[in-house]
């Protein structure tokens, strides 16, 4: 998980990462790579039950709304507004887009296999005529990739 960070900032370039959840107290380590972290709990989490810790995020990056949850199909109705959905659980990655959403499960960095899927994460790119993500497996190798114009996803309100 630190080698992903760390590749995450020095090679990416990221400014900020989404952990998507399932081991909380991974999550707050990532804090050590030097970009802020948003964060939810896994349903398996204890901090899933406790009222303080959000099991949802909202909020919005270069003019589009972002939502992050564990449970896809736990997401709020807000949530499900988002232009660009964070989602874990299945640890297995995806990229769909959905209407005026792009819907994206990094994967997992749990072990090197986790319920049949190689560990992988996401990278986002928020360009100025449209948004590329692409799933890389740990050694940085591109798994899935797609690109989407940004005037087909919903703008923030």
């Amino acid at each position: 998980m630190h080698h992903v960070a760390d590749r995450m900032v020095d090679e990416f370039g990221a400014e900020l990462i989404y952990h998507a959840g399932d081991n909380y107290g991974d999550a707050e380590e990532l804090g050590y790579s030097g970009v802020p972290v948003r964060k939810v709990p896994g349903l398996w989490c204890d901090e899933y039950h406790e009222a303080h810790i959000p099991n949802e995020w909202r909020e919005v990056h270069a003019g589009l709304p972002f939502a992050c949850v564990h449970v896809r199909e736990e997401l709020s109705p807000e949530g499900r507004k988002a232009a660009i959905i964070i989602y874990g659980h299945t640890h297995a990655p995806a990229i769909e887009q959905v209407n005026g959403s792009l819907w994206l499960n990094p994967g997992h960095l749990k072990r090197p296999q986790d319920r049949g899927h190689e560990a992988s994460f996401a990278m986002l790119n928020l360009g100025p005529q449209e948004v590329a993500v692409r799933v890389h497996g740990v050694d940085g190798a591109i798994r899935v990739q797609r690109a989407i114009p940004r005037g087909a996803l919903a703008a923030a309100p």
